[in-house]
């Protein structure tokens, strides 16, 4: 395998390790936050910082903008282009920061101060929490082309760090809470601000260290601004039709059901968000050297890359997915205690939908590389919205609150097809041997392991059952993988890094 493999491979392995240790954090920090702050302030600074979600979805936009241009053109040698998008993307950054600031500071004060309810006491402490926050938020628009050049040259452990002692800061700025008696909400958005200037900072310093080609210049090159800013918009559109529809269906499930509804949708959201976490690294972490392979006409090496990493994608998100699906109710009950109705099926219902989704992420990427976009998102958002109309005659002609799921079903099948016909179009992707060597092959897997899974689920004891599961599923999904999914290149891949694990310990002795 090739040393490009490799380095998915280590870059995966890196921010799996990232994700673990700021999951485990994030949970210790977030219940001292609660404590110390108590139901009413956490509420606050949680409902503030949330009305800006919108801008963060821009974010993610601008990154995988900037990103896709820079990795576009890595390939090609030309530090001169190199250098005049990540100038550009700067000074463009620079610019939205202080636009969006303005909104805020306008537009949102007013909206804070004349529509959203909050005990006329606590009114000063509210606004200089929205202070800190549009603050922080304009640090984090000043690191997006700072992230997207760690990304575009794939320095995934430099990223780690700075997304590891975030949370570490973010930990200790709750600890500090315990010794604080006054203006505690104050101190914390305070504390928040400082820390989004140490990451602003730190992305700043790793880029310039890591990349001696990289110049900086306040400089706006016209036509790289339009590509910029076409591109990012797509993305942002796709971004809204995805936030839309996950937030549609809630709303339609409170409309007809009521809030015991949207308490286990949201349950199972949760769960599921949290399972994707899985698969997504891989696919980041071959995002940019899918964009290389295109962008110098390497069709053999973006065939591969699409192949593995969709294949291993998949592998690591249904090898835990499977035991969840299956043990979702013991599980639930285990962490909530009390469960909410109709949460167990909506948790299996979800998975289904995503196993079906995770096949459609890589075709994406391989069409944001091409940079023909504007049509995709468009038909795409379009489909992807279907969703909500469709949902609400089911519901309006009263079936179930779970006819919002099959739907979702079938619809994310519609969009896997449009997918697969637009990177048709758009490229040479050996579309057929996709659907032939990693779809069909990865539903027959969910098939058997089904099968063989259930009857152990049902003749195993409850006490024993969660740890057998925990135990046999991965155990399941890897032997059906190695049989039925992966390819001669992967399993000599998989032998040799075997036998050389083996060869160490032996020689350790």
């Amino acid at each position: 395998m090739q040393e490009k493999d490799k380095r998915i491979i280590r870059n995966t392995i890196i921010q799996y390790v990232k994700i673990l240790i700021s999951a485990i954090v994030s949970l210790i920090s977030t219940r001292i936050v609660l404590q110390q702050l108590g139901i009413d302030d956490y509420g606050i600074f949680s409902v503030v910082a949330g009305m800006i979600v919108l801008f963060s979805i821009l974010n993610g936009a601008m990154t995988v903008a900037v990103q896709r241009y820079l990795s576009y053109e890595i390939p090609l040698g030309d530090d001169a282009k190199i250098n005049s998008i990540y100038n550009t993307s700067i000074s463009l950054h620079i610019i939205l920061a202080f636009i969006i600031a303005l909104v805020c500071e306008t537009i949102g004060l007013y909206f804070l101060r004349t529509q959203m309810v909050f005990a006329p006491n606590k009114m000063t402490d509210v606004e200089v929490v929205y202070h800190c926050v549009v603050v922080a938020m304009m640090l984090n628009v000043f690191s997006i082309p700072q992230q997207a050049a760690l990304i575009a040259y794939e320095k995934f452990l430099y990223i780690a760090l700075i997304s590891i002692v975030e949370s570490l800061l973010k930990l200790g700025a709750s600890i500090i809470l315990i010794f604080i008696l006054y203006k505690k909400l104050i101190i914390y958005s305070l504390c928040y601000v400082l820390i989004s200037f140490f990451v602003c900072w730190a992305y700043v310093l790793l880029t310039r260290r890591t990349n001696r080609t990289l110049k900086f210049q306040i400089r706006l090159d016209r036509n790289r601004v339009r590509q910029l800013m076409s591109f990012a918009s797509w993305n942002f559109l796709g971004a809204i039709a995805s936030v839309g529809r996950i937030q549609g269906i809630n709303i339609l499930l409170n409309m007809f059901f009521g809030t015991v509804i949207n308490a286990a949708y949201g349950v199972a959201n949760q769960v599921n968000s949290q399972l994707l976490i899985l698969s997504s690294t891989i696919f980041q972490s071959s995002n940019s050297q899918v964009i290389q392979a295109y962008s110098i006409g390497d069709e053999k090496r973006l065939n591969s890359l699409i192949l593995k990493t969709s294949k291993f994608a998949f592998i690591l998100y249904y090898s835990i997915s499977l035991f969840v699906f299956v043990e979702v109710e013991d599980l639930l009950a285990i962490w909530l205690g009390n469960v909410p109705p109709y949460c167990v099926m909506f948790v299996q219902l979800m998975i289904l939908n995503s196993s079906i989704d995770l096949f459609s992420t890589p075709l994406m990427y391989v069409t944001q590389a091409t940079g023909e976009i504007k049509v995709y998102f468009i038909v795409v958002s379009l489909i992807m919205l279907l969703i909500l109309p469709i949902s609400y005659w089911f519901l309006k002609n009263g079936y179930n609150p779970f006819v919002v799921m099959w739907v979702s079903v079938v619809v994310n099948i519609l969009l896997l097809i449009v997918r697969s016909l637009f990177v048709v179009h758009n490229t040479n992707l050996e579309i057929k041997a996709y659907w032939k060597d990693v779809v069909i092959k990865a539903f027959l897997i969910i098939a058997i392991s089904m099968l063989v899974y259930y009857p152990i689920h049902t003749i195993s004891l409850c006490s024993r059952r969660l740890l057998v599961g925990g135990v046999l599923t991965p155990i399941i999904v890897l032997v059906l993988s190695y049989v039925l999914l992966l390819g001669r290149e992967e399993k000599q891949f998989l032998h040799s890094n075997a036998k050389a694990i083996i060869r160490k310990v032996y020689a350790n002795r």
